[in-house]
């Protein structure tokens, strides 16, 4: 076999017409599978030859360890549970509500992109009627006017159907809001403070207009300890809310139970879990 016939191989190969069908992940793949495939051809016309069951079980345990087939497992178990689920919600809308840091929107992504669903993110919809971004009309209005616009996008988006929806962290203060949010499923992200505080002091403070305020002193150190102190105070503030949600999702315990770092979590890992507890509760209704 000739380095041609490897390559038309490869892109002849089940695994890679199924990811292409899939997941549109083909070239990425293609390549990864060509550079290992291809050195080990080369050991194997130039070195000692390989046993036929060494050669592949040697291209197998190597190519589910490498990082780009793991991600390509995780897309491609998601995409499949997509379509399962997509069935069962029948055009209903998903709410993540959580707080600010968790993940709400690219969480949010992965999941309306595996149902085939519209993804919508509640402030850049308040951004977009005001004409201000959300940390200007803090600024220069209100955090009042902030939530009466929220409030108005979140009611028009309880209107809709097959929606994924990544609110704003304090979505869930208003009363008024859980009758739109009710209209369709609420998921509850939650994260601990810690990794929050430490994933918005890496995003820039001055994203989160409710962290700017905490205090005048920018330098790294004190940012990691104020953000700590006021999403600390605002989780407690906000909690029992986020609670009144029809799922709650731990993402520390995902974490823990595929033995990863909490930070380091592939969102998609998130967003299949959101997905198998959704169709759970579908199932028990």
């Amino acid at each position: 076999m000739g380095f041609l016939d490897l390559d038309r191989n490869i892109k002849s190969a089940p695994l890679i017409q199924t990811l292409s069908e899939d997941l549109g992940g083909r070239e990425e793949v293609e390549a990864w599978m060509r550079e290992y495939i291809a050195g080990i051809f080369i050991h194997y016309r130039h070195h000692r030859p390989l046993g036929g069951y060494f050669f592949f079980s040697r291209i197998q345990t190597t190519l589910f360890q490498s990082p780009v087939i793991r991600k390509v497992h995780n897309d491609s178990a998601l995409a499949i549970k997509g379509r399962e689920v997509a069935g069962d919600l029948s055009g209903t809308c998903l709410f993540l509500v959580g707080m600010m840091g968790c993940g709400k929107s690219t969480v949010a992504k992965d999941i309306s992109e595996a149902l085939s669903y519209e993804f919508q993110d509640s402030d850049k919809l308040v951004e977009k009627a005001v004409g201000a971004t959300v940390a200007k009309i803090f600024s220069d209005s209100s955090e009042e006017k902030f939530r009466a616009a929220e409030s108005e996008a979140l009611n028009q988006l309880s209107e809709t159907s097959n929606v994924v929806v990544a609110t704003g962290g304090g979505a869930v203060v208003r009363d008024e809001n859980w009758r739109y949010l009710k209209q369709g499923i609420t998921i509850y992200l939650d994260v601990p403070v810690e990794a929050l505080a430490q994933r918005v002091v890496a995003a820039g403070l001055e994203k989160r207009p409710l962290l700017v305020a905490s205090g005048p002193d920018n330098s790294p150190g004190n940012a990691h300890e104020q953000a700590l102190a006021r999403l600390s105070k605002v989780y407690e503030e906000r909690n029992k809310a986020y609670e009144r949600a029809d799922l709650k999702i731990s993402v520390a315990k995902i974490a823990s139970e595929l033995g990863r770092d909490l930070n380091e979590l592939p969102p998609s890992m998130i967003a299949l879990k959101v997905l198998e507890e959704t169709q759970r509760l579908i199932n028990r209704h």
